[in-house]
């Protein structure tokens, strides 16, 4: 037996003095202790959800701390379910994440939230100092995530695997990332091993893993109390082998007691001492790590990547359909589950084409580069591809870009060709980002790698920037082959549909239909071999719903965080929504936003918009450009985001959203407006107003109103939306107020009519038809200097008709023939040649009736009614 000092120096001389020397650990809850409850905490919580508290006491005195616990978790279990027992687990769990509740998901929880004990966080210290191609594997009986927050902060990747049942693991075929295997299973999962029952119940296969990864490593054995599991039985299997398996071994069992005896009643008399066996008692593992750590910071590290860049773990391919929900409902990408899924058409070509490269270079540079929209699976195809090419061929080296990495440099191109020793892939998703720096280096590096081995550049890069020069240009360099991920082909919506139905996570309107069914639902939401295919759209529609508007909260709620001159990018997306629902529900490039009406509305350069607003937005929410228009390649994300968001019935936040995105397009329609140099394809673009709801058009033209400073125009708009929600009586008194400083106006001499119509149409909406009257006909009077076009003619005159057919109805004299012989007029104005066929029917004796009938209510002085340009073009007529 050994004292803390050996236990410390034997851990010190293994990492710095063996560098063959392999590591695994593990970890049992006594490394969590003092975050996490410990057995005899989860006691005492087990028995105060079955109300049972007084139970506590009696169990320890009679069974001890380990029986007590899973005799508590058994009748809990048996009481209440084994869901309650879940609940338990996890509430006990979030105890180390203070305000976070049990209704939280795990993995939304912040890495930053957790409150990590100081033997995880000193045992992740010296994990960081081991080169990871030392570290083989972390077994852990614990339910908590604090182990992989503990290393995730000293920057160790890790992946993690709940094993609630018996499975195969191959800890060596995980690359780049540390394994950490929960072998009880996992806080948010029910399938949690607690009971004497569950922990003793056979698992071969996962029992031979487990034996398979310690026999030829060192295995550091911390907080672990030595309970009758699948670890202790894979050890007892490796005791009872050779002397020399356990030499291959090595086993450092760590323990905080004082003396053997707790450890020894779990079956293990006269185990310590055997050969490669070695006990520690009394050891503080905290200080022993906390010191271990320090004696080995500056150990050297071999063989580093570049900053940035991480060894390619292939994922498990998972046999847990729970994996795969991620990744069916159009949410995050999970590795395990890209590792499930099915080869979609692209990827195989995408595959294809790597290994043709791989094929044929032999100290050169290839690169093979999927292009396409936002949400057509380019991320998961490359790394579907790279687990692929790294399964059939485990000479390949791959490594990973992660986000945030600098582009590389010609010399970190040929520092990892060269130690890479062999030929190597790099993974590069979202290359759009740093390709053009990408293709400087490579061109550089091509003179200078031959004699090593080749190198494959395996990217994916957003189809929105390939309209620019400069990236057209970069590809050039690269001499890129280009990997078209668009659209679905029939056999993929198979393949989908086979997945969605052997993983459970479909909608109760389809769960119980066939595959044809599934598959036929998903051609249909996708469009299959047609313009507008989606694979991330046809996920959407089958999955709308809960998730969905999850996810939409979530997205809006990442965007606030994020802005464009004060204005927020969740603002920004919910306008790019509005105006294509208005317009172009569909995004075919007839309607929507474009890069121009962007730029007015917040205000920037048109050069600024592609990088600080469309690709930020392209990979957070699907945005891409149809030509020079700006839409949500996938409509169902601007459908949800409309519906989501309405005043009454949505979300509270994503109707906030919803009210600036309104004021963001009326102010930029407005700002176009008042400038005299304005486009009006840019100002049609911002002004989806026709189209919009009643309630949002009026949000959306008071903005309008105000920002179009000095325009009549703008005022009479507004005038027209408030019609339109039969706001008649507050319009009037609008219109009055605009009508004593008209004059003041820009643009009053060539809007003054219009404004007169839109009056004379809220007055009779006000039940006022003879000053409807009365203005309809001032709108086409005798103005010097305020032209009369024949369309004018035609709108006064209609607003007249309406307002003698209101009159007729209340039997006003003279209504009758008036309202006909306006009827008449306006047929000739618009070509009916059978309108008017001369005598008393000819155009000016028509007009001067016209005119004898609105004597009484023409305006007086300079506004009598003229009709000199009706008359010129009735005779045109």
């Amino acid at each position: 037996m050994g004292a803390q000092d050996d236990a410390l120096e034997r851990l010190v001389y293994a990492m710095e003095e063996e560098p063959d020397r392999e590591f695994s650990f593990v970890l049992g809850s006594g490394m969590s202790n003092g975050r996490v409850p410990g057995v005899a905490g989860m006691t005492e919580l087990f028995c105060a959800e079955m109300g049972q508290s007084e139970q506590y006491d009696e169990l320890i005195d009679r069974l001890g701390p380990a029986g007590a616990y899973q005799e508590a978790a058994r009748l809990l279990t048996r009481r209440r379910g084994p869901r309650a027992l879940a609940r338990v687990i996890k509430r006990a769990t979030l105890l180390a994440a203070p305000g976070y509740e049990d209704t939280e998901k795990i993995a939304q929880v912040p890495v930053s939230a957790w409150e990590v004990p100081k033997g995880l966080t000193a045992f992740a210290s010296v994990l960081k100092n081991i080169h990871p191609s030392r570290r083989l594997v972390v077994y852990t009986t614990n339910f908590d995530p604090l182990i992989e927050v503990a290393l995730k902060r000293r920057g160790v990747d890790t992946f993690s695997l709940a094993v609630g049942g018996d499975r195969s693991i191959n800890p060596r075929q995980v690359h780049g990332a540390l394994p950490v295997v929960h072998l009880h299973g996992f806080c948010e999962d029910s399938a949690t091993l607690n009971t004497i029952l569950e922990l003793g119940a056979a698992r071969e296969e996962l029992e031979e893993a487990i034996l398979s990864s310690i026999r030829d490593t060192m295995t550091w054995v911390m907080g672990y109390g030595g309970w009758e599991d699948s670890f202790m039985r894979a050890f007892r299997t490796l005791v009872q082998g050779t002397s020399l398996e356990l030499l291959q071994a090595e086993i450092a069992w760590v323990t905080h007691g004082q003396q053997s005896a707790d450890i020894e009643s779990a079956g293990l008399q006269g185990v310590f001492g055997r050969v490669g066996i070695t006990e520690y008692i009394n050891v503080d593992a905290t200080k022993m790590l906390t010191e271990a750590s320090v004696r080995t910071e500056s150990a050297p590290v071999p063989d580093q990547l570049p900053q940035g860049w991480q060894v390619f773990s292939p994922a498990f391919e998972s046999t847990d359909m729970a994996d795969v929900v991620a990744l069916t409902e159009g949410r995050s990408v999970d590795e395990n589950a890209v590792a499930s899924a099915p080869l979609l058409s692209h990827t195989l070509r995408l595959l294809d084409a790597a290994r043709d490269e791989l094929s044929r270079i032999d100290g050169g540079i290839s690169s093979v580069i999927a292009m396409g929209p936002t949400g057509e699976g380019k991320s998961i195809g490359l790394l579907q591809a790279g687990r692929k090419l790294m399964l059939e061929d485990q000479t390949l080296r791959i490594w990973r870009m992660r986000p945030g990495a600098p582009p590389l440099t010609t010399e970190a191109i040929l520092d990892a060709a060269a130690s890479a020793k062999g030929r190597l892939v790099l993974l590069i998703d979202d290359a759009d980002l740093i390709l053009e720096e990408l293709a400087d280096a490579v061109q550089a590096a091509r003179p200078r790698i031959a004699g090593k081995p080749g190198v494959l550049i395996l990217a994916s890069a957003h189809r929105h920037h390939d309209h620019l020069t400069s990236f057209r240009s970069a590809l050039g360099r690269l001499r890129a082959r280009q990997i078209d991920f668009e659209g679905l082909a029939r056999t993929d919506a198979y393949d989908l549909a086979e997945l969605y139905l052997r993983s459970g996570v479909l909608p109760s309107a389809h769960s119980d239909q066939g595959k044809e069914h599934v598959a036929e639902e998903i051609i249909q939401a996708a469009g299959v071999d047609m313009r507008d295919a989606s694979l991330f759209g046809a996920v959407l529609h089958l999955w709308y719903g809960e998730e969905l508007l999850a996810r939409l909260t979530d997205l809006m709620e990442r965007l606030t965080r994020f802005s464009v001159r004060g204005v927020g990018l969740d603002q920004v997306l919910m306008a790019i929504a509005l105006a294509q629902i208005a317009s172009d529900r569909h995004g075919r490039g007839s309607g929507g936003l474009t890069v121009q009406s962007l730029a007015v509305m917040l205000e920037v350069a048109e050069v600024d918009v592609l990088p600080i607003v469309i690709s930020p937005l392209g990979r957070e929410a699907g945005i891409s450009r149809v030509g020079d228009r700006i839409y949500c390649r996938h409509p169902a994300i601007a459908e949800a985001l409309i519906a989501e968001s309405d005043p009454v019935e949505g979300e509270a936040a994503l109707a906030t959203a919803r009210n600036s995105a309104l004021g963001l397009l009326g102010r930029g329609a407005g700002r176009q407006l008042a400038h005299r140099e304005r486009d009006r394809e840019v100002l049609s673009a911002l002004s989806p107003y026709r189209s919009l709801d009643p309630e949002d058009a009026q949000v959306w033209g008071a903005a309008y109103r105000d920002a179009a400073t000095g325009r009549l125009e703008a005022r009479v708009t507004y005038l027209w939306i408030l019609r339109q929600n039969r706001k008649h009586d507050f319009a009037t008194k609008y219109a009055d107020g605009i009508e004593t400083h008209v004059s003041d106006f820009s643009d009053w001499r060539n809007t003054y009519r219009g404004f007169l119509v839109e009056w004379s149409l809220l007055e009779l909406g006000s039940s006022r038809p003879t000053e409807a009257l009365r203005l309809a006909l001032r709108s086409c009077s005798d103005m010097s200097g305020v032209p009369l076009y024949a369309d004018q003619i035609v709108y006064s005159l209609g607003a007249a008709q309406k307002a003698a057919r209101a009159l007729r109805l209340r039997g006003a004299p003279g209504a009758l023939e008036f309202e006909e012989i306006v009827g008449v007029l306006i047929d000739r104005l618009q070509g009916d040649e059978k309108a008017i066929v001369g005598g008393q029917h000819g155009p000016a004796r028509l007009v001067g009736r016209m005119r004898a009938l609105s004597n009484g209510l023409a305006q007086p002085g300079k506004h009598r009614l003229h009709f000199v340009e009706m008359l010129r073009r009735l005779g045109d007529a």
